[in-house]
């Protein structure tokens, strides 16, 4: 007997259908219908004994031909939880409700199958109640939408949590989301920028040619300086485009990633450029040695030559007198060059030391004054006038070091008296309290301006070339100044090529006793 013989057909058709077409369905094998039908179908009585399944159930649920026939619906396909949600939907499917849920059910061997549940109570011709229940397998939906939701899910953590500025725009350039909350690329704060139009309103001409090219379906890049006319500083940008389409190929906008790197651009500028002072100064230092061996041998041959001339008996006293001179004032060069070697690499190190206490200025100026006098006329420079200019300022004496002290202002003398040939030196202090001002000038050669910079530096002077004409180290600049330096002060220079140059210092006015009017 066939079940569906009984089933009352006329409730599946509308009620202007023609009988005799209902008639000829009430005939019809339905049985045979639901037994092929793609998704799985059980019919069980009111207590849940199953009485059909058709085939597509007992593949789902793995259970060969005949075997799921009297048998309750919940044991066959349901576990635990889900046989007690079983039981509630055969109670609500009873007392008239439709039902269509998404759930689990069980196979044979336990294996959970994600399953979407159509269920109605269904009466046959004799009055007698049943439940239909249609079962559509629904785990590659599930599947699906796992895999999209771990998808979505790692694409939030990296867009919320990316260094990068990640930012979405649709086809026509308007920012849609953003990571950030300030933007180097945009400019703006992150309310302004959802619905921000990249096209028209950027200030940087190659933004909006990468996002351009995006929209074109290409993928864009580009590094270097963007502007904005409404900062002062404008930034290093690494930004990345790419269109974002549809499965069907359509334009749905694009994708833009930024770093900025406007703190790495000026990190490796400051690396070159700290690689070519470096670079520069081992020059330098490389000059600076050949030049020592030519300062230090110069006055030892003179010494060495002068030497053996002194055990010649057939020289004059005159002749010996003048060797012996020769012989000192070769060794005094040869001595301050040593000194001048010795400071530098004591400041290197860390260890010139400083001892402060009274300093006769006007004494200490005044035995300078002697001596580069007699020093002039030594080196037959007698159309420089050297004059000393204390002013009113007499008998001052000063707490600071006045070892250093004689060696700055015999640094800087030198150094004029070197590089003049005619005109006038004048040296001196003022007081300013609370410093005293001690200057040289002359009117020698001078120094061009764009070398003024590096007058101080070690082993710079303002051209290489003055070490062999003019002769000399290079170092007392930098040695003075670091004492200077040291001595809780700052030295300058003020100078014009070839009209001369005027260096200044200035110390802490720590005065101990005064003569005459301040």
């Amino acid at each position: 007997m066939k079940i569906f013989s009984s089933l009352n057909s006329s409730k599946f058709f509308k009620r202007n259908t023609d009988k005799s077409i209902i008639n000829n369905f009430d005939d019809f094998d339905f049985q045979e219908i639901f037994y092929n039908l793609p998704e799985a179908v059980a019919i069980s009585d009111e207590n849940g004994i199953v009485f059909f399944v058709n085939k597509e159930f007992e593949d789902l649920f793995n259970y060969p031909k005949g075997k799921a026939i009297n048998k309750h619906i919940d044991d066959l396909i349901s576990f635990g939880k889900h046989k007690e949600e079983a039981k509630a939907i055969s109670e609500k499917i009873f007392n008239g409700e439709e039902i269509n849920i998404e759930s689990v059910r069980y196979s044979k061997d336990r294996v959970p199958i994600p399953v979407n549940i159509t269920g109605k109570k269904i009466t046959f011709k004799n009055n007698t109640k049943a439940i239909f229940a249609l079962y559509k397998n629904i785990s590659d939906l599930k599947q699906t939408e796992r895999n999209l939701n771990i998808s979505e899910t790692m694409f939030r953590l990296i867009f919320e949590n990316s260094p990068l500025t990640i930012f979405l725009y649709n086809e026509y350039g308007i920012i849609t989301a953003c990571n950030k909350d300030d933007i180097a690329l945009i400019g703006v704060n992150h309310e302004d920028m959802i619905g921000f139009d990249i096209l028209r309103f950027h200030q940087d001409n190659n933004v909006k040619e990468l996002i351009q090219k995006s929209l074109d379906n290409e993928i864009g890049h580009f590094e270097g300086r963007i502007k904005y006319n409404n900062r002062k500083q404008n930034s290093y940008i690494k930004i990345h485009t790419a269109p974002i389409t549809s499965h069907a190929g359509e334009l749905l906008g694009g994708i833009g990633m930024v770093e900025d790197i406007t703190k790495r651009v000026e990190e490796e500028n400051d690396l070159k450029t700290a690689k070519e002072k470096a670079e520069e100064a081992d020059s330098l230092k490389t000059a600076f040695l050949a030049n020592m061996s030519h300062e230090i041998r110069t006055p030892m041959n003179a010494i060495i030559g002068f030497s053996d001339l002194l055990t010649d008996s057939d020289i004059t006293e005159q002749e010996r007198e003048d060797y012996i001179n020769v012989i000192k004032n070769n060794g005094n060069i040869l001595l301050n060059i040593i000194d001048d070697i010795i400071d530098i690499a004591k400041i290197e190190a860390g260890q010139i030391k400083i001892y402060r206490t009274q300093c006769a200025v006007n004494e200490i100026l005044y035995e300078l004054y002697t001596n580069f006098n007699k020093q002039k006329k030594i080196l037959h420079k007698e159309n420089v006038d050297l004059i000393l200019n204390t002013g009113k300022f007499q008998n001052i004496t000063i707490l600071s070091d006045p070892f250093r002290l004689r060696q700055v202002l015999s640094n800087l003398l030198n150094n004029a008296l070197k590089f003049t040939d005619k005109g006038y030196i004048q040296f001196g202090f003022i007081i300013e309290d609370p410093v005293i001002r001690f200057f040289v000038r002359d009117t020698g050669i001078g120094i061009e301006e764009e070398k003024i910079s590096d007058i101080f530096a070690r082993f710079r002077q303002a051209d290489l070339t003055d070490t062999r004409k003019y002769g000399g180290t290079g170092l007392g600049l930098t040695i003075s100044k670091n004492l200077i330096d040291l001595l809780g002060g700052k030295m300058w220079v003020e100078s014009k090529f070839n009209e001369g140059s005027s260096f200044y210092f200035e110390l802490p006015f720590q005065k101990i006793s005064s003569g005459g009017a301040l």
